[in-house]
């Protein structure tokens, strides 16, 4: 599991890894995320912040821990 992203490396979010989360889990079955989970599920990751807690993916902002290094 990511606990950062690190600005030298790139990173995809991954539907599969994401819905281990709890949280994102049972907003997902809720459909309160599907879409964006979805539309998401395999693209890079993009403007990881200075501290490395969170990246993007167009508006979306992601977790390391949804992600895997590519």
């Amino acid at each position: 599991m990511l606990n950062e992203f690190k600005s030298n490396k790139k990173y995809i979010f991954d539907k599969e890894i994401a819905l281990q989360d709890e949280h994102l889990k049972a907003n997902y079955e809720l459909g309160n995320a599907t879409y964006w989970v979805d539309d998401c599920d395999g693209k890079r990751v993009i403007d990881i912040s200075k501290d490395g807690e969170f990246g993007f993916i167009e508006l979306y902002t992601i977790k390391p821990i949804w992600c895997k290094e590519i």
